[in-house]
């Protein structure tokens, strides 16, 4: 439910229970089994429900313009969602070395990504469970 300041929760502003619940449910068997297995089974029970219509897949270059937008049926949509996150990787800008002593990130912020840093462009995931980016490697990183 949303209310007026157009949070999730109910009029008080308060998350229910059960959102709550499955959020915590939710990150402690990121944690124990991955980030990609447990959402690929969320996915799962969700469109099992019937009640997802469609979904849009939108993909950005790295210029952030749009790219491909694709209409998903929920019977297409987690094969869909595969193809084009590998048309995104294809699209993602990468640095021209595999091998860096040192990284200086010029620009940081959430306009840039939800850590401040592209994880991709510097090649650092750092969320527990989940393997590192093979490349770029980079001995040291700055931030500006």
């Amino acid at each position: 439910m949303h209310n007026q300041n157009n949070t999730i929760g109910n009029k008080s502003g308060e998350i229910p229970s059960d959102i709550r619940r499955f959020y915590t449910d939710f990150s402690k068997k990121t944690l124990e089994y991955g980030f990609e297995r447990v959402l690929r089974n969320v996915a799962e029970v969700i469109l099992g429900t019937g009640k997802i219509a469609f979904g849009l897949g939108i993909v950005e270059n790295p210029y952030d313009k749009t790219a491909i937008i694709s209409a998903l049926g929920p019977d297409e949509m987690v094969q869909s969602e595969e193809r084009l996150l590998k048309r995104s990787k294809e699209l993602t800008a990468r640095l021209p070395f595999d091998e860096l002593d040192v990284l200086i990130v010029d620009e940081v912020g959430k306009d840039i990504s939800g850590t401040g840093m592209d994880t991709e462009g510097i090649g650092r995931m750092m969320h527990t469970g989940e393997k590192e980016m093979e490349t770029p490697k980079s001995t040291r990183l700055s931030a500006d």
